[in-house]
Parts: C-alpha cells; sequence; structure tokens
C-alpha cells in the first residue's frame, strides 16, 4: 500500500468514528467563520449548558446528581465531533471508550454518594503524542500509523488524570513531525482556528487549541519545544501554560527531538479559564510525579502572594520587525490598565542580544540535524514540503554542542540579572495576530528565546482584532520581514481573531507567573 493510501484510509478511518446521526453538511468558512457560532445554533440548550460551563461548575452539579457524567461526555463528543467537520482537529477518537468510562463513573457515585476523585467525570482532550493504550501517537508520520501504544506505554501524565476520575475521549491534530508553527499532515490535512475558520490554528499543539477554543474539552494538553503550546493558545484565545522541563512529566510521550540535551520540550494545560487551568497543574504536581519520573524536579506546590505594585518589563517589537497593529494596540491598552503598577517598555534594552539567542535556537533545534525526523519520512517515503529544509542541517559535533550550552547559560545568567529588577516579562508570542493555513513564517515568532531558557510562559488573551486596527499613514516597512508582514496584515480577514501575549517568569515559576496572569486578566477585563 502507497504511502498515500495509508494517509487516507487513517483520515477515513477517524471520520468514520462520528456516529452518523452527528454528520453535518458542513457550512461554508464565509456563512459561519466562527465555528462556534455554526456549534451553539444546532446543540441543544442542555448541550449548550454543559459545554459552556468549566470545571468547577461542571464538578458541582456531578457531585449533586443534577448531571451525570454520561450526560457531560456524551454533550462533548457531539460538540468536539462537530468542531473536527469545521476545523479537521481530531487525530483519533474514541467516544464508545469514553461512554463506558462514564458509565463506570455514574456507577460508582450511584453506589458511593461521591465523587471518584478530583476530575470526576472530566473530559480532557490530549495532543497526539500522548501515549493510550489501544490508539496510535503518529505525529503526523504515516510510517506511525497501525503501531497502537500499549498499556506499558501510557503516559504518566495521563495515568495521574485518570487516577482522579477523568475521561478521555479524543486525541487532536498536529504538524507532520511537530516542527511548525500550522498544524499540517498528510493524514489530517489543515486544522483550522475555532475562532475564526479562514487563519490557522498555530503548531504544533494546533488541533489541541481548536478543541479547547471550540469548547470542545473543558482541558486539553500541548507540549512546547519553541512556542508550540503558546503560539496556539494566542491564536486562538485561550490560556497555555509552558513551564520549565519536567515540571509536568514527560514519560510516556511520543516526541521527535526525544531527550534534545540542550533544549527541552515541555508538557503543559491548555483551557478556555485561568482558574481550571491551575486548578488541574496543582492537581498533577500534587501528584508528586518525581517518584516514578526521575527527571521530574521534586518541586511540591508553591502558595504564592505577588506584592502591591509590580514591576513588568514589556518587550513589543524584535529587533528589525515590527508587531502587526492589533497586538501593538492591545499591549497598550493593557499598559494603561496597568496604571497601579510600574510599567517600562524594554525594546530597546532587551537583557540578551535578541538575533544572537534567535541564531542560537536555530542550530539548537538541528543539532541531531533532524536525523531521526528524516528516519521517519524515509520509513514511509511520503513527502511533506514545509519539512524539506532539514536537508540543510546535518548533526552538530559534540564540542559544537558544548559551545551551544554555554551559550544557553550566558542567557540564563544575564537575565536571572534582568529579574533582578522586574517581576516579569510580557511580550507578544508572535509579531502577528495569525495567518492563513500554510503561510506561516518562522521569522514572526517570538517565542523560542523562552525555550532556550527554560523559563516559565503563559498566555493571556487580550481581547480581539478590531477594523480600526490598522498601521500608521506614515509607517513605511523597513527590511523584507517588515515588507512581508506589511503586506500580511489583512484586517478585514483579522477582524475577530483573537489578540494574546505571554507573560515569562524564572525557571520553575509556574505558580507565580499564574498569580500573574490571574492579576492581568483581571484588570484587563
Amino acid at each position: 500500500m502507497t504511502w498515500e493510501e495509508i494517509a487516507k484510509n487513517k483520515k477515513q478511518e477517524v471520520f468514520g468514528k462520528i456516529p452518523s446521526k452527528w454528520i453535518i453538511e458542513v457550512p461554508s468558512i464565509e456563512s459561519f467563520p466562527n465555528a462556534n457560532d455554526y456549534i451553539e445554533s444546532i446543540l441543544t440548550e442542555k448541550e449548550l449548558e454543559i459545554t459552556n460551563g468549566t470545571i468547577s461548575s461542571t464538578l458541582d452539579k456531578l457531585s449533586t446528581g443534577e448531571m451525570k457524567a454520561l450526560d457531560v461526555i456524551e454533550a462533548f463528543c457531539h460538540r468536539v465531533a462537530i468542531l473536527h467537520q469545521l476545523c479537521n482537529c481530531l487525530s483519533e477518537i474514541f467516544f464508545d471508550e469514553a461512554f463506558e468510562r462514564a458509565k463506570e463513573l455514574d456507577d460508582y457515585f450511584e453506589e458511593n454518594k461521591k465523587l471518584r476523585g478530583k476530575l470526576h467525570g472530566i473530559p480532557i482532550s490530549l495532543k497526539d503524542q500522548f501515549n493510550l493504550p489501544g490508539i496510535d501517537s503518529c505525529l503526523g508520520f504515516v510510517a506511525n500509523v497501525g503501531k497502537p501504544k500499549t498499556q506499558e506505554e501510557m503516559s504518566l501524565l495521563a495515568q495521574d488524570l485518570y487516577s482522579e476520575g477523568c475521561i478521555f475521549f479524543v486525541k487532536t491534530a498536529v504538524p507532520t513531525s511537530l516542527m511548525s508553527g500550522d498544524c499540517y499532515s498528510n493524514l489530517h490535512g489543515s486544522t483550522l482556528n475555532a475562532v475564526n475558520r479562514y487563519l490557522s490554528c498555530g503548531g504544533s499543539s494546533g488541533g489541541e487549541a481548536t478543541v479547547v477554543a471550540g469548547k470542545g474539552s473543558l482541558i486539553g494538553f500541548g507540549t512546547d519545544i519553541g512556542g508550540s503550546i503558546r503560539n496556539p493558545s494566542s491564536f486562538t484565545g485561550i490560556y497555555g501554560l509552558k513551564p520549565s522541563s519536567d515540571r509536568l512529566s514527560y514519560t510516556g510521550l511520543t516526541n521527535t527531538l526525544m531527550d534534545h540535551p540542550v533544549i527541552s520540550s515541555s508538557v503543559g494545560p491548555m483551557c478556555k479559564s485561568v482558574e481550571d487551568l491551575e486548578y488541574v497543574t496543582k492537581i498533577l504536581i500534587d501528584h508528586q510525579p518525581w517518584e516514578n519520573d526521575a527527571k521530574v524536579p521534586p518541586i511540591p506546590w508553591k502558595e504564592v502572594k505577588l506584592k502591591d505594585k509590580l514591576k513588568i518589563a514589556v518587550f513589543i517589537d524584535k529587533p528589525n520587525l515590527k508587531c502587526q497593529p492589533s497586538i501593538r494596540r492591545s499591549i497598550l491598552e493593557l499598559i494603561e490598565k496597568l496604571k497601579d503598577h510600574e510599567v517600562e517598555i524594554i525594546d530597546d534594552k532587551f537583557p540578551v542580544d535578541y538575533d544572537k539567542i534567535s541564531q542560537v535556537s536555530g542550530k539548537l533545534y538541528g543539532v541531531n540535524g533532524y536525523n531521526d525526523i528524516k528516519a521517519k519520512l524515509e520509513e514511509s517515503g511520503e513527502k511533506v514540503e514545509f519539512l524539506e529544509y532539514m536537508s540543510l542541517f546535518s548533526s552538530l559535533s559534540l564540542d559544537d554542542e558544548w559551545e551551544l550550552n554555554k551559550l544557553k547559560r550566558e542567557f540564563q545568567l544575564k537575565f536571572y540579572e534582568f529579574f533582578k529588577h522586574y517581576d516579569c516579562l510580557v511580550t507578544p508570542t508572535f509579531c502577528e495576530t495569525s495567518y492563513e493555513s500554510g503561510t506561516y513564517r518562522f521569522a514572526s515568532s517570538n517565542s523560542a528565546f523562552v525555550n532556550v531558557l527554560d523559563f516559565t510562559a503563559m498566555t493571556l488573551p487580550l481581547g480581539h482584532a478590531k477594523e480600526t486596527d490598522v498601521w500608521p499613514k506614515d509607517y513605511v516597512p523597513e527590511g523584507e520581514a517588515n515588507e512581508e508582514l506589511f503586506k500580511r496584515f489583512n484586517i478585514s480577514r483579522l477582524k475577530g481573531a483573537p489578540v494574546s501575549v505571554q507573560v515569562v517568569g524564572k525557571r520553575y515559576d509556574e505558580e507565580r507567573v499564574i498569580e500573574i496572569i490571574k492579576l492581568l486578566d483581571k484588570l484587563n477585563k
């Protein structure tokens, strides 16, 4: 069988898991650019009540018997099934197993009159690379189709969530190899943004962001090695946490660039509510994953109280690249709302040479010549155009790798000096609000420096692009990158698209960054 046939069959297999009663005639993007507008026009009142809830409101109703776990999961399965048809966001569907799990939880509640854990009946979606027994973890590779994971390979994080009573029901689409700021693979095609289907949802946790933004699950989990949680979260207007490496366990995930020695991928939650994000993150840390994963540092959950007056550094424009108008306007509006705090724009005083740290990150990602990705593509013979650049890379020597690690350490030390004077750094994750699928440009990203530093970062939704967002009349873009960014800004297409920033803190600073997000979120509303 050719790789094209395998890919086609896999896509049909996933679609075939949707019950026939939930199949829709997909409306055009022109008629319903926002997937939620269409979905909420056809769901029942009960389904809307359930899928518009939060973890706390859902648990309250489950704990009183007002709702059953089966009611909850059926509503979310229906919603995510429609969302997949609109946005192409799922890599795996296993509704039947989810219904069985819900029935078991309902039986437990009926017999014991209490919930079975802190996540009893809560639907949780997972990025494709989280291993679940009996289910593929393809990472968009044709070569990985039909190789389901075993019980022994199940993600440790998924085991801890499951022990608290949650329900898994879908895994979400990713770009081939995960190494893209868009979300396309030969297995699933392009995944669209739930909030604006004209646009990309970003990558590589793009399918996860679309599912959460489309209210197809209450909470999801992604991974981030260069912005893969934060960029999709920004593009879809949700909260996404990139912890420092291994604060949450990575054991039991299928990955590319696995065990990268200098720049590490991190697991983190993605959701519509910062309170829900905090709740589930604390649950996972309270499970003491360091007892089962040697790479997880033994750092218990820390209770944090912020200072009355924060000093916040704001970095808007990268050297030689100006942010698009919607992002600049939203950041300046946020600054206005921070009048009781001290804010300083540091565009000309970034703690390290930005171009240099960008060059280092580019070398770090290709430290092994992307040989694992090249081998996986050769295994099936599939062609992936956006990965062709990897042919230009070859493995670095050990001496070169050590030199990069030395530079990383120097960058970290300079930033620690910086954080003696500032409580956090606020910066866009991307110089663009979003872009059309297939037009991703790495130059627009503003996320990878956080990964090089191994710092904590989390997205903060600020609002939406407005029709009045325009370039200044006297603005003349300088350089090729600015010229392209200037031309790509189409406000008629971007109007209503989410606008977000990221808040960056030091290593293993997750609790404090979450507290800062809660404060800024309150002030911004």
